[in-house]
């Protein structure tokens, strides 16, 4: 019997993919745009993944690319 995967889990990992796809990185209203997704649901697992050093945002253009402990 299949079981559904976890939504916030699911959320993280198209976080993820997202990012470490996009090559220049992206906005957080990129990143909505491209899951479909509020940038409301997203900011805090955003801002949690940042805390944590999986994605870093730029400065300058407010992009988030993938950081260190994502290797």
């Amino acid at each position: 019997m299949p079981q559904e995967q976890h939504r916030a889990t699911t959320r993280v990992l198209d976080i993820l993919e997202s990012v470490s796809a996009s090559g220049d990185g992206l906005t957080l209203t990129e990143l909505a745009l491209s899951l479909g997704a509020p940038k409301s649901s997203l900011f805090p697992i955003v801002h949690t993944l940042e805390e944590r050093r999986y994605l870093r945002q730029s400065s300058g253009s407010g992009k988030y690319t993938m950081g260190p402990s994502a290797l």
